[in-house]
């Protein structure tokens, strides 16, 4: 299964690096695939940068069977449209907690 990481981008560039790096160790534990883009920290960053970035997560989402959602993403605008998006084309969110 091919699993897309989504997470805020708002946090310094090491948080997001950690968090990552677990996220990502603990979908390849199930045997799944991460697509990846480049996580960069998008404090104080443009609103075009912001929606820039959502695109390419959506494009991304186009091609995995599900997408896992990290962090404290339900406070971010970015995160709750790419959640949204996930229950309106029925992608599957992945959870760790319960093998997928």
């Amino acid at each position: 299964m091919n699993v897309y990481i989504a997470q805020p981008l708002d946090r310094p560039y090491r948080e997001l690096e950690e968090s990552r790096a677990y996220s990502i160790k603990r979908v390849k534990e199930f045997g799944h695939t991460v697509v990846d883009d480049y996580v960069r920290n998008e404090t104080d960053a443009p609103r075009d940068a912001i929606i820039t970035s959502l695109g390419t997560a959506l494009i991304n989402m186009g091609d995995v069977d599900a997408v896992y959602f990290i962090d404290d993403w339900k406070n971010n605008p970015r995160c709750r449209v790419l959640h949204k998006i996930c229950e309106e084309y029925d992608i599957k969110i992945f959870d760790p907690r319960i093998y997928n």
